[in-house]
């Protein structure tokens, strides 16, 4: 047979082969030159990066399956797809699944490959390289909390300072609608704080906010905050009543009622 497979094999390990021929002549076994030694590394497995998300405004998390047998990982990044990648760390644990680049600025794209790396003659061996995955980071999510004024006019809006962002937009929804349009744009770092005016008190309406950055004159934006709703909150006007309203406050306490308000 011209090939041969060898199917005792284990990683992290190096094996050496050379191959003799040989024949008979009378009767006798008579072996010729043999090959040169050839040596050949298990491979192990490419890795797979499952996911490349922003996490803060200036990190990236880099996600992959596990590959069996490995000792450890490199990370490589490059700020475009095609370009020139620089390793921006070594890992030695095989079981690691993720990485934080924290070194990413707020709005830029960033592409990243690893390799998973066996161990060889006390020496890390590293081996191919999985495929290219990418991701834009983009400013922390906001957390908003609101107040409204006591005539139910005025909604006033409040969230955290988020570092990284330059900008805030606020969306509104009137009522039950799910559609939010944008009613105000702040192109400054440091408001946090916003007031709407002109409601109507006897509707509804919900509002969120996001954070944007700019990077090359475009607008970058993180995920939008929780809502606030401001409620239609109806305050009665006991004075409709007639009579004096103790008449009807004098049994608190003393006589139980049931619902509808008929003594028992």
């Amino acid at each position: 047979s011209p090939f041969y497979q060898d199917i005792d094999i284990q990683a992290n390990a190096n094996y050496m082969y050379y191959v003799c021929a040989y024949g008979y002549a009378n009767e006798v076994l008579v072996q010729g030159d043999c090959s040169e030694t050839v040596s050949q590394i298990v491979p192990l497995d490419t890795p797979v990066i499952s996911s490349v998300n922003s996490i803060a405004y200036n990190t990236m998390q880099i996600q992959w399956t596990p590959v069996d047998c490995a000792v450890g990982y490199e990370i490589y990044k490059s700020s475009t797809k095609d370009g020139e990648y620089a390793r921006i760390a070594e890992i030695l644990d095989g079981a690691a699944t993720s990485f934080n680049d924290t070194n990413c600025e707020c709005g830029k794209e960033y592409f990243y490959y690893i390799k998973a790396a066996q161990l060889l003659e006390d020496k890390n061996v590293f081996g191919q390289a999985s495929e290219v995955a990418g991701g834009r980071v983009t400013p922390n999510r906001v957390r908003i909390s609101g107040g409204i004024s006591q005539d139910q006019t005025q909604v006033t809006l409040s969230w955290n300072e988020t570092p990284g962002a330059q900008g805030f937009e606020i969306f509104r929804s009137n009522g039950n609608s799910s559609n939010y349009e944008l009613v105000q744009k702040i192109e400054q770092a440091n408001v946090f704080s916003w007031t709407d005016t002109g409601l109507s008190k006897d509707a509804e309406y919900k509002y969120y906010v996001r954070a944007y950055c700019i990077i090359d004159g475009q607008a970058v934006y993180g995920t939008n905050s929780n809502t606030f709703l401001k409620e239609v909150i109806i305050v009665y006007d006991y004075s409709v009543f007639a009579g004096d309203v103790s008449v009807m406050t004098q049994y608190a306490g003393h006589v139980p009622y049931v619902w509808g308000g008929k003594s028992v």
